[in-house]
C-alpha cells in the first residue's frame, strides 16, 4: 500500500469561491512566507484573468480564516496575529 504525503494546495478564489482581491492576497502571501508555509503557483488563463496565481496548502488557509467570516470583511495581517497570540519582532528581547 502506498502512502501519499501530499498536501493539497489551491488558490485563494478556489478556497473563498469568489476574488479575494489584491490587498487580502498580499496579506495572505505575506504570512505564509514569515511562517514558513510552503507556496506553490500556476498558472491561468481564463476570460478575467491570465497569469500566476499563488496556491496555499488548504489547511493554512482553513487556520487564516478559522477566526473570521468569510464574507466582504477579511482579516487584516494584524488582525489575525493578533487573533494567534503572535508576538511583534521588535520586542525581542535582546
Amino acid at each position: 500500500m502506498e502512502i501519499k504525503d501530499e498536501i493539497t494546495h489551491v488558490s485563494l478564489y478556489e478556497f473563498l469561491g469568489k476574488p479575494a482581491g489584491g490587498d487580502l492576497g498580499k496579506q495572505i502571501y505575506y504570512h505564509a512566507r514569515k511562517i514558513g508555509v510552503k507556496v506553490e503557483t500556476k498558472e491561468i488563463s481564463n476570460a478575467k484573468y491570465s497569469g500566476k496565481v499563488m496556491m496555499y496548502p488548504v489547511g493554512f488557509l482553513t487556520d487564516y480564516f478559522a477566526s473570521f467570516p468569510l464574507n466582504d470583511e477579511f482579516p487584516t495581517l494584524e488582525e489575525y496575529e493578533n487573533s494567534r497570540g503572535f508576538e511583534d519582532d521588535d520586542e525581542l528581547p535582546f
